[in-house]
């Protein structure tokens, strides 16, 4: 289970002492919030209250109506504004959001 899986990184993080990166799957979003939020996490109780910090990657996009989407490739990657959010740092600010373009060749986001 997920409460399982983030007690044993927890586990493993304090006896190596180095920061654990974990990728987690979000719930699909509802038409009304296009902007993920921590509340979309899947199964998020425990994911949320383990993590010392949790950011999101997002990318708007429109669709030919003009309504926002979520996940449509209509542009290259690396020509599409990305966001990240900063929805959790408990030592620190939250709910911050960084525009940034993915560099592919890198794969890494940079400062747009």
């Amino acid at each position: 289970s997920v409460t399982d899986t983030c007690s044993a990184l927890v586990a493993i993080k304090k006896m190596m002492g180095k920061p654990i990166i974990v990728m987690h799957q979000l719930k699909r979003l509802a038409e009304g919030n296009p902007v993920p939020s921590l509340a979309d996490l899947k199964d998020s109780g425990a994911a949320e209250q383990d993590a010392s910090r949790v950011l999101l990657i997002h990318y708007p996009t429109e669709d030919h109506l003009g309504q926002q989407q979520i996940g449509l490739n209509i542009e290259p990657p690396d020509t599409r504004d990305y966001y990240l959010i900063q929805a959790k740092h408990r030592f620190g600010v939250r709910d911050v959001s960084v525009k940034c373009k993915y560099h592919a060749p890198t794969t890494r986001f940079l400062a747009a």
